[in-house]
């Protein structure tokens, strides 16, 4: 794995924790619309309707707090990882951009560079990464 990847593990199981949340709400608001059945005889199909789509949202519960677990876990370990840089300047970049999920613009106007620039010290900060996680 590069140095690259490894810090993109973070920004990307945020984002699939964000993509499940929004599932979780979608079933939620379909559980909530599931009304009583204004036939007698029809309330069993309602009933295990309403069992499968609570079944999902626990199931889609579950995995989800797992996830969170472990990003929370990832990013102890990355952050770890950026503050074993030596350079205070990397470091920052490091973390806008793989902490924060902050785009190349925002960095670069947080950090007073052009965007070129960045790019450059952001390969050095990648060489650093590079060179903290091979220490262990």
């Amino acid at each position: 794995m590069t140095a690259k990847e490894y810090l993109k593990q973070y920004r990307r199981l945020s984002d699939d924790i964000e993509s499940k949340k929004e599932q979780l709400d979608r079933l939620r608001e379909l559980a909530k619309g599931v009304s009583r059945p204004e036939r007698p005889g029809s309330s069993g199909r309602i009933s295990d309707k309403v069992g499968r789509t609570v079944a999902k949202i626990l199931d889609l519960e579950n995995k989800l707090c797992g996830q969170i677990s472990r990003q929370l876990e990832l990013k102890a370990e990355i952050e770890g990882s950026i503050a074993k840089v030596d350079d205070p300047m990397l470091k920052r970049l490091l973390t806008f951009r793989y902490i924060n999920g902050d785009e190349w613009e925002q960095i670069s106007e947080s950090m007073n560079y052009s965007v070129r620039q960045i790019h450059r010290l952001h390969g050095k900060a990648l060489l650093k990464i590079k060179d903290v996680t091979q220490c262990h």
